[in-house]
């Protein structure tokens, strides 16, 4: 274990990192009416702006992985981190459409490799066992860029203007560089972390790729995949889309009501990763992630088999469901464990990338369910979305079963590369 010092240094530098991923990330939503009316950005292409975020963000994670393993986290951490400044000045400067299109691109560009990259600093830095609760305690930091997007991103543009609040915010990235340069090592002395790292620059970067994406074959970390889908998924579906009309549809809560809601949910969910973190250092990251489970089926059948429940009892629900929020950190630690330290980052992410597709897919699948019942004076009935949380509810049951297959987990990662030989397709 690292001395106090360090770990304040590391957990400073990345966690401010990740606010401004997390800022960034949700940015756009509370600015789309300056951007309409001031450059112009018709409605449609909202939604477009936003998902190059995310498009960019998906399609790096496994060049950054590859990135990550052959180079260490210094070096990726702060060339992420001065795309994320560039992205950001462009962004406040942006005078045309495609200007705010390609800014978001960077932005997406320096983003993707934050939180992996403190994933593989901290597998570096601490043991196995309290790798779950560092990364839990930057999650939880980083969720504070989320709620820095919303009432103060609004009253910062009130009161500055949108363009100079970017620039604040590329001002305040500018401090996460210089701390990365001053804090960020790849691993404590000459350990197997930096041979490991050399390791992993003697293949070519096809091969590095080729081996990556193969990863997704390996039979342990396939078993991953379906609760990596469903862990963060379930609960971001509530939060971020789902939550609004089903408190204004189903139980006639006005936009303020809904607003004090759904902050309490931001708050349980800010604050929960660290709770799984501190979970995951007493019973292990596979029994952890069965509790997330058990909880994420036990708050979607509530949904979807109580009948309607009453305004007060709904609100603990929504609320109280974004205590599920968090347990899938404990996926990539547990993916990490069956893979030597030269693929550490690769490993982890695999299940980083089934996370973010999660999300996605199951926007656009929920979308299908709840549009499979016609509106009611308008109004979304509450069968869609008590067929929402059944389908949640089912899948999440079938990938507990699927990772419960998983078998114990490794106290640690092999040392020899030998070790993935048997496990690894080959050509």
């Amino acid at each position: 274990m690292p001395p106090l010092s360090v770990t304040v240094r590391l957990v400073a530098t990345v966690g401010l990192a990740a606010i401004l991923s997390q800022f960034l990330r949700g940015s756009v939503s509370v600015l789309a009416p300056d951007l309409m009316r001031e450059i112009g950005i018709p409605a449609e292409s909202l939604g477009l702006l936003t998902g190059v975020f995310f498009f960019t963000h998906a399609a790096m994670q496994l060049p950054n992985g590859v990135f990550l393993d052959r180079y260490g986290p210094r070096i990726v951490y702060t060339v992420s981190l001065c795309l994320l400044c560039i992205g950001t000045v462009m962004f406040a400067f942006a005078e045309s459409v495609t200007g705010l299109f390609v800014a978001r691109f960077f932005m997406g560009l320096g983003a993707s490799a934050l939180v992996l990259g403190a994933m593989v600093l901290f597998s570096r830095w601490y043991p196995s066992d309290r790798f779950p609760q560092m990364i839990a305690i930057v999650i939880s930091i980083s969720n504070i860029g989320t709620l820095s997007a919303t009432t103060p991103l609004a009253a910062a543009a009130e009161w500055i203007g949108w363009r100079e609040s970017f620039l604040v915010v590329a001002a305040v990235n500018l401090l996460a560089i210089l701390l990365a340069i001053l804090f960020v090592r790849d691993a404590p002395g000459r350990d197997a972390a930096r041979a490991a790292a050399k390791e992993a620059r003697g293949e070519s970067l096809g091969a590095a790729l080729v081996t990556a994406v193969k990863l997704f074959a390996h039979p342990k970390i396939r078993l991953l995949l379906p609760i990596s889908l469903v862990a963060y998924a379930a609960v971001m579906s509530v939060q971020a889309l789902w939550g609004g009309p089903y408190l204004h549809d189903v139980h006639g809560l006005g936009l303020e009501e809904r607003s004090y809601v759904l902050f309490g949910m931001a708050i349980v969910t800010l604050l929960a990763p660290i709770g799984w973190g501190w979970l995951g250092t007493r019973i292990g990251p596979r029994d952890t992630v069965f509790v997330g489970a058990g909880l994420t089926v036990a708050f979607t059948a509530a949904f979807a088999l109580l009948p309607k429940v009453g305004l007060v009892p709904a609100a603990v629900l929504v609320m109280g469901f974004g205590v599920t929020a968090g347990y899938g950190i404990m996926l990539p630690a547990t993916a990490r464990l069956f893979l030597p330290e030269s693929l550490s980052a690769r490993a982890m992410t695999v299940t980083n990338i089934a996370t973010i597709g999660g999300v996605s897919l199951w926007h656009v699948i929920t979308g299908y369910i709840i549009g499979a019942f016609p509106p009611a004076d308008g109004l979304i009935p509450e069968e869609a979305f008590r067929a929402m949380f059944a389908v949640f509810a089912v899948f999440a049951v079938v990938a507990g079963i699927v990772y419960w297959r998983i078998g114990p987990l490794p106290a640690a990662p092999p040392d020899e590369e030998a070790a993935l030989a048997p496990a690894l397709p080959r050509n």
